[in-house]
């Protein structure tokens, strides 16, 4: 019982990870969480990246999806 109170929970499940990839900054991997940072950062907007996420944009900014994971 000490062991399994010890332990954190599985935060992962149920988001998804994506990877994007740009032709000259290379690959970055995300959380679902880390979507408006990297926006931000990236001067895209958010809603752009979520259809390039979903399939509906090939690209934007320069940046698009290599891969999408589904943790469960």
């Amino acid at each position: 019982y000490k062991k399994l109170l010890g332990q954190k929970a599985c935060n992962t499940r149920g988001k998804t990870t994506v990877i994007l990839k740009h032709k000259d900054k290379g690959e970055v991997t995300l959380d679902s969480g880390q979507y408006s940072d990297f926006c931000r950062s990236e001067a895209l907007h958010s809603s752009n990246l979520s259809k390039v996420i979903t399939g509906i944009r090939k690209s934007t900014g320069g940046w698009s999806l290599k891969e999408k994971r589904e943790n469960f």
